[in-house]
Order: C-alpha cells, then sequence, then structure tokens
C-alpha cells in the first residue's frame, strides 16, 4: 500500500512539473537559476529539471518595457519564432525554428531616425524569398524576390515617381530578366515599352528620398 501511494505521490509530482513547464513566458533574468540550456550541445533547453514548452524573453531595462529578445521553445528545443530587437525596441530580426533547427531568417534595417529602410527575408544561408526597399521618407520603392540568392519571379519599382505610383513592373528567373517589362506613368497608366522617363522626374524622387 505505501509502494502504491509512493508511486501516485511521484507520479502527481511528475506531472505537475511538466505542466508548469509548458505552455508559459518566462523571462530569463528572473528564472535563470531554473534554467539549464544545452542546446549548443545537442541537448535541450530545460526548466526546473524538464524540458521546456513555451516563451523565454529577455528585456533591456530593469523595468521590463523594452525586449532585447524573444525565444519560443518546444519539448525543450528552438520551434516557432526567435525575435532580436535593436536598441529602439524595433524588430531586427525574426528566425523561424522548427525542431531545433533554423528554417527560415527575416531580417530588418533601419534609417538612422527609426524607419525602415529593408527587409530582406533568408533560407538555408541564401537570400529566399521577399525583399523589400523603402526610401527615407518611408515609402516603398522596391518589391523583389530571391531564390537560392538570385531574383527569382515578379519585381515591382516604385522610386521613380514621387507620388509613390507603380513606375515598372517585370519578371526574372534564375537572375535573368525574362519577357518584357511594363512601366507606368505616375497616373498608373502603362506606358509604352521601353518609353524613356524624364530625367527630372527621376531627379526629383531622388531629391525626396530614393535610392541612396
Amino acid at each position: 500500500m505505501k509502494e502504491i501511494l509512493k508511486f501516485k505521490n511521484l507520479l502527481f509530482l511528475s506531472i505537475f512539473i511538466l505542466l508548469s513547464s509548458c505552455g508559459k513566458t518566462i523571462d530569463v533574468d528572473d528564472e535563470e537559476e531554473y534554467i539549464t540550456n544545452r542546446t549548443r550541445f545537442g541537448g535541450v533547453m530545460s526548466y526546473k529539471g524538464s524540458p521546456y514548452t513555451g516563451e523565454i524573453v529577455k528585456y533591456v531595462d530593469d523595468e521590463k518595457t523594452q525586449l532585447e529578445w524573444k525565444k519560443t521553445y518546444k519539448e525543450g528545443k528552438l520551434d516557432g519564432q526567435y525575435e532580436v530587437y535593436n536598441k529602439n525596441g524595433q524588430l531586427e530580426e525574426n528566425v523561424t525554428y522548427k525542431e531545433g533547427e533554423e528554417d527560415e531568417k527575416v531580417k530588418y534595417t533601419y534609417y538612422g531616425y527609426g524607419l525602415l529602410k529593408e527587409k530582406k527575408s533568408f533560407k538555408d544561408g541564401k537570400k529566399n524569398g521577399p525583399f523589400e526597399w523603402y526610401n527615407r521618407g518611408g515609402q516603398l520603392v522596391e518589391k523583389r524576390t530571391w531564390k537560392d540568392g538570385k531574383f527569382d519571379g515578379q519585381y515591382e519599382e516604385f522610386f521613380y515617381h514621387p507620388n509613390g505610383q507603380l513606375s515598372e513592373k517585370g519578371t526574372y528567373k534564375d537572375g535573368i530578366e525574362v519577357g518584357q517589362s511594363e512601366y507606368y506613368d505616375e497616373n498608373g497608366k502603362i506606358r509604352e515599352p521601353y518609353e524613356t522617363i524624364s530625367i527630372e522626374v527621376f531627379d526629383k524622387s531622388m531629391e525626396e528620398g530614393g535610392k541612396d
């Protein structure tokens, strides 16, 4: 009878510990003594002795108002989003993990005064996925898609017109432009193929925050 009672107590304790480490968010600075991270050596992230499932966060300040990073774990392995923030509290890097392995990464760069400049996507260490570029006024000026480090798919450019209207659209395949590009005036009307855009309009868009 005593053995059965002892077994039940151990079972209850194990379930309690497991549930207490699942689906929650912990602050790495507040709970550091309970965290064991052996992921670099092929192990797992443990919390109070059990593989951790949930979010772990780290703040820059003592008031806990600005995140430095946030990680998501499942059964002790990175699984889901790993977000890194810059000193201004803006998202700088967003990495997606699956069962401890990096799957995709998105990097953000900003102008010195805080507006978004570029958004780049990576997979397996190569540029892969959407690429967006913004001018100093926060206006989207270029949108492309990468595949295995090369342009692939449709691209759109907006920097020729000060009003942000689409100015050019075309397609790439394996890094080579294919087909015929389309050109648009500032009112969205399609131009004749390869019609020259006036230097005056181009210079004006550059002055107002085009490519730098």
